[in-house]
């Protein structure tokens, strides 16, 4: 391409790359486009500064525009790409999967378009989609992840076998599987069989500790009723000194109130607050306080507060780094499975 500005009004490639922001790019690029109609690469990236710019709707329709028959490979997965691109900033991930199927068919070993694909249908609860490209992926622990899901999806629709077949499935991938051993467990429970409910929750204690939060609830629910309430103090201090889970803190803390120790639950809650600082642990302390009537700690822990304002306990992605306010098997924005972990944020 001839570089050399040919009139004053000529626009060429020399001026879009010394534009001095986007903005100017844009317009310099709508002009280019107009005098070069076959251009696909200055649309290509007339698109994508639409879409950085917000204008999602036309950076859409500008990218559809160029797929065309006998397109060029190398050119149509660049325009492809650019789509999914388009969808995923607009969040219309399911309309981004006619054009992320073409790129997989295209280069079946581009793993990244491989997994977003595969994250959008189980985003979308496409189940079977799902399972077919996770056992192409490979990977038996993300596979058996998705094995419970998809049981769970079945057992809320009541079709019970089903589910116990894909949760079997699971923990035969991984014997490990939170999700599996959680919804298996439930069922336990619901049936009655609370001791096969325990065992199964313990092992995701025993397995992987940073989440037993899952089934703290669940637990306490089943140790009350078999009336072992003292199970669930060995439970808690296991997992502090396993993980120094703050939740198994403020859950020891109030079942030791419950049992009357209410010396011993304050002083759990006084120790985490002053480490953590985090607005559950404080709102507990000062429940405590206020059973008792001591007004004037309760005065103290707010001006704690104030000090230095916390935002509470939330979850954040091991891989984005993305936050959410409820717990997710897998993250919503990289479809990574099991890599939300526990996050005070200050």
């Amino acid at each position: 391409m001839n570089l050399r500005r040919r009139s004053r009004d000529t626009i060429t490639y020399t001026d879009i790359l010394l534009a001095r922001n986007e903005e100017e790019a844009e317009i310099l690029l709508r002009k280019y486009v107009n005098s070069n109609p076959t251009d696909i690469a200055a649309y290509i990236r007339l698109g994508d500064i639409l879409r950085r710019r917000n204008l999602i709707e036309e950076a859409i329709r500008i990218h559809k525009s160029l797929i065309k028959p006998r397109l060029e490979t190398k050119i149509k997965i660049r325009v492809l790409q650019s789509l999914v691109d388009d969808f995923f900033t607009a969040r219309k991930f399911r309309e981004s999967i006619p054009y992320l199927k073409e790129i997989v068919n295209i280069a079946p070993r581009n793993d990244l378009y491989l997994n977003m694909l595969v994250g959008i249908y189980e985003q979308a609860e496409m189940w079977e989609e799902a399972l077919v490209i996770r056992r192409k992926i490979g990977d038996r622990k993300k596979l058996a992840c998705v094995r419970a899901l998809y049981g769970k999806f079945l057992l809320d629709k009541d079709q019970e076998r089903e589910a116990v077949q894909n949760f079997n499935k699971a923990l035969k991938l991984d014997p490990s599987c939170i999700p599996a051993l959680l919804y298996m467990g439930d069922m336990k429970y619901k049936e009655s069989d609370i001791d096969s409910a325990i065992e199964l929750w313990q092992d995701i204690i025993k397995n992987s500790p940073e989440f037993a939060f899952l089934i703290f609830d669940r637990l306490e629910n089943a140790y009350f009723e078999k009336k072992s309430y003292h199970d669930m103090v060995d439970i808690y201090e296991s997992c502090i000194q396993i993980s120094g889970s703050i939740e198994a803190h403020r859950r020891l803390a109030e079942l030791y109130y419950k049992l009357g120790e209410k010396e011993k639950a304050i002083d759990i809650l006084s120790k985490i607050f002053e480490r953590s600082r985090d607005e559950l642990t404080a709102y507990q302390l000062i429940e405590t306080y206020k059973r008792d009537g001591d007004y004037q700690s309760i005065v103290e822990v707010i001006e704690e507060i104030l000090k230095g304002r916390a935002e509470g306990s939330m979850y954040e992605c091991s891989k984005c780094n993305s936050e959410f306010n409820e717990f997710h098997f897998r993250c919503d924005r990289c479809f990574e499975w099991l890599t939300l972990k526990e996050k005070i944020r200050k």
